[in-house]
């Protein structure tokens, strides 16, 4: 089966609870984090994401993923 690829904006509040729950459905692959908080993107990759993205305008595009 395909999986969805899924890009997260925002990892704050309900966010954090979203990566939780994404990170562990097999049939999601988490490709980019995106959050103007570094450091919240960052403790988003122990749930092997691969690639955290600061800046929403460098998000589109990326990962054949529209906005």
């Amino acid at each position: 089966m395909k999986k969805l690829r899924l890009a997260l904006i925002g990892i704050g509040g309900m966010g954090s609870g979203h990566l939780a729950c994404h990170a562990t459905n097999p049939r999601v692959e988490l490709v980019a984090l995106c959050d103007i908080i570094e450091s919240r993107a960052i403790n988003g990759v122990k749930k092997k994401v691969s690639e955290i993205i600061t800046d929403l305008n460098a998000l589109g595009g990326k990962h054949g993923i529209g906005i």
